[in-house]
């Protein structure tokens, strides 16, 4: 990496993605529509971004209108929010500090984002027009990283933050809002609770957990999770999100790609065997602890980021991006104990 600039992700699963060569930094992202077959659109063929933390999160609006982001500029990582399709964006940050992981409330009217630094991240909320001032709405003795709401707007769930690249602090926090006033663990086991989504129902929370040695899909009832718990994905899954019509869940397989699991909810809950929708590409922005996509209002189509390659436009000179699959197993084999 003696010339240009280098950047590289790691998962726990042992995934090392990297970028080499260029001027500019990491090579810019741009949001994709893919629908279910696979086929892949641009969302502004317009515009592209800069991504900056590893960290990833897109929102698309309860109305489907808007979609939130973090963005990087030479300000900083913000939340900026961008009209679909190709319409404007306008910049809803202006701290110092890093802004991260954006989510609607379920009216559509404000946006909640995590802010600080990565020890002491605070729960912040402002109206998505930019019409109020930001303001903190939440601050704990642990740094939280996700707040999601329930379609109703009862309750917000919460993902505290770990330490990169170690198992275990990561759990998942409830608080009825209007009457809690602190969150309360809803599932905080010594292993990792990530990515908590609620039914549009409200009566069910997906989530991801590597009780098991490697992260799973799991489902359980909503408040009370202890009155169940189903395991919804074989061989490894991530990222879960519920379609708006409450039967189904999506999520990412261990093989990289996308998976839908039908639902059926009564007498009891009961989950179909999942069904792979799609190959999600290699140039398509992939997480373990985050969601990077979001689902379309009629559950036909997901948005998610590519990297935009060398050579595309006007960005010759862009650095190259690799992912490395099995990495830990490249290192033990070239690296003494």
């Amino acid at each position: 990496l003696e010339e240009g600039v280098g950047a590289f992700a790691m998962s726990r699963t042992g995934k090392l993605f990297y970028s080499v060569g260029g001027e500019g930094g990491p090579s810019p992202r741009q949001l994709v529509w893919i629908d279910r077959t696979g086929q892949m659109t641009p969302v502004d063929p317009a515009w592209t971004f800069q991504q900056g933390s590893p960290n990833v999160d897109w929102s698309i609006s309860p109305d489907g209108t808007r979609l939130a982001l973090t963005e990087q500029t030479e300000s900083g990582w913000d939340i900026w929010v961008k009209q679909l399709d190709d319409g404007p964006r306008s910049r809803l940050s202006f701290t110092e500090e890093g802004d991260y992981f954006p989510e609607w409330t379920p009216d559509s009217e404000t946006i909640v984002w995590v802010s600080g630094p990565l020890g002491d991240l605070d729960l912040m909320s402002r109206a998505a027009n930019g019409t109020t001032e930001p303001s903190v709405i939440l601050d704990l003795d642990v740094p939280i990283a996700v707040a999601r709401y329930s379609p109703d707007g009862e309750w917000m769930v919460l993902r505290t933050a770990g330490v990169g690249g170690q198992l275990g602090g990561r759990d998942i926090l409830a608080m009825r809002l209007g009457q809690d006033s602190v969150p309360r663990p809803l599932m905080a086991a010594e292993y990792d609770e990530v990515d908590p989504n609620i039914s549009p129902d409200g009566r069910w929370i997906v989530y991801g957990s590597n009780e098991s040695g490697r992260y799973e899909i799991f489902v359980r009832p909503f408040p009370d999770v202890t009155a169940g718990r189903w395991q919804i994905s074989t061989g490894g899954g991530f990222s879960p999100k519920w379609a708006h019509s409450g039967r189904e869940i999506f999520f990412m397989d261990a093989e990289q790609r996308m998976v839908s699991v039908a639902l059926e909810t009564e007498p009891t809950f009961r989950a179909a065997t999942p069904q792979v929708l799609f190959e999600v590409p290699n140039d398509i922005i992939r997480v373990d602890i985050s969601v990077p996509y979001d689902v379309g209002p009629d559950d036909q189509r997901f948005v998610m980021a590519r990297v935009v390659s060398a050579g595309e436009g006007d960005d010759e000179g862009a650095p190259s991006e690799i992912l490395v699959h099995n990495f830990f197993e490249e290192l033990r084999a070239r690296v003494p104990n």
